[in-house]
Order: C-alpha cells, then structure tokens, then sequence
C-alpha cells in the first residue's frame, strides 16, 4: 500500500527510518529482562533426537482422528493458499488489476483486516463457542477469493472479498501451552508437506528449531 502511495523508492527511506526507529527501542526498552535460559532435557539436542521426536509426533496423530483431520485439512487448504499468493493472485494482478500497485492494495487490505479480527476476537471472543466461529471463518477464508477472481476483473469486488477474508483470520485458539506447541508443530508440519521443498526442507527446518526449541 505504501508503494502504491510513496512510489517505491520512498518506501525504502520509510523502511529504513522504521528501522532507525526500532534499533534505541530495542537497545533501551529490554533492559533489566532476565536472559532467555537453555531448557533442561533428558537426552542432548542432536538430529537423532529430532527424527525421533518427529516419528512420535506422526504415531500420535495417527492415534487421534480430530487432530489427524485438522493436519489433513489444513495440508490442502495451505497448498491452495501457496498457489493463491505465489502465482495466482501475482499473474491475475499483472494481468487484470494495476499490476504491483493493485497486488500491494489486495495484501494490505487482508492484512490490515487480519490484524483487525484479531484484537476483535481477543476482546470478545470468550463471549461466544469456539467451534461454530472456527468453522465460519474457515469456510469464509477458503474458496470467496478464487471465486471473486474467476468471477470478474475489477479491483473492487476482489478488495472487498480480501478484506472480509482477512477480518476472519482472528480465529479462535485458546489452550495450555504444552498442547499449544504440540498442536502447532503437527499442523505447521502438515502444512509444510504441500509447499514447493516441503519434504526436503522440513529436516533443515528442525536442524533450525533443535536450537531454537532450547531457549523457548
């Protein structure tokens, strides 16, 4: 959006007074916290550990429906995603829209409105069920956009679209920390299987997390 407003070059003097800006905050404003400490484990951080840890990970979801079906679910609708962001919108906004201008409008406007769903949800989403906003924001995420899209060539009606999308983005989770992470880490596994280096690139990934996972 910035671009489209700016010009592409001011954006870069904007980026980097952000950055500017955020260098004194994070030297001055994180003093006096307590260091990040490495986790105790029974048995060292090594690649053997990780694969082990992955091969229970499966066993377990393969002994749990709900959370195989989430997994399950969620690996289609992020390889469509994939597709939608990486090469579908792109080639329809070069083509049908104002080329990179209406593709950075599309994405803020679904970003500004994710953001928006969210502070909405966490101010009054303990009033309603989970399940039932759960499942109207995932449907409503899905198939609008490629409809919209297929549909007509104007900017507005797709805008209009994202930006509802992304109002519904602030889904609803809200469980312990422990099954946080558990559940996390399986679904972001099952959504890693349906990128482009997927496969490949989920052991250099966990090569990365074996260090991160120490001091979280």
């Amino acid at each position: 959006m910035l671009i489209a407003v700016l010009g592409a070059g001011n954006v870069l003097l904007v980026d980097a007074a952000t950055f500017a800006v955020s260098a004194p905050l994070f030297a001055f404003g994180v003093r006096g916290l307590p260091e990040a400490q490495a986790q105790r484990r029974a048995e060292p951080v090594s690649s053997g550990t990780y694969r082990r840890e992955l091969a229970e990970g499966y066993r377990f979801l393969a002994a749990t429906p709900l959370l195989l079906g989430l997994c399950l679910m969620t690996l289609v609708t992020r390889g469509l995603d994939q597709g939608w962001s990486a090469v579908l919108l792109p080639v329809h906004a070069r083509e049908e829209l104002d080329g990179t201008i209406g593709l950075g409008l599309l994405n803020a406007a679904f970003g500004i409105r994710a953001l928006t769903g969210a502070l909405v949800y966490g101010a009054v989403g303990s009033r309603f069920r989970r399940c039932p906003v759960f499942t109207i924001a995932f449907l409503v995420v899905g198939l609008p956009r490629f409809v919209v899209a297929a549909s007509t060539h104007t900017f507005a009606p797709l805008a209009v679209t994202m930006a509802i999308e992304g109002l519904a983005c602030g889904l609803p989770r809200r469980v312990g920390r422990p099954a946080l992470h558990a559940a996390d880490g399986r679904r972001c596994v099952s959504a890693r299987h349906a990128v482009p280096g997927g496969l490949p690139g989920l052991e250099a990934d966990g090569q990365c997390r074996l260090t991160n996972d120490r001091y979280t």
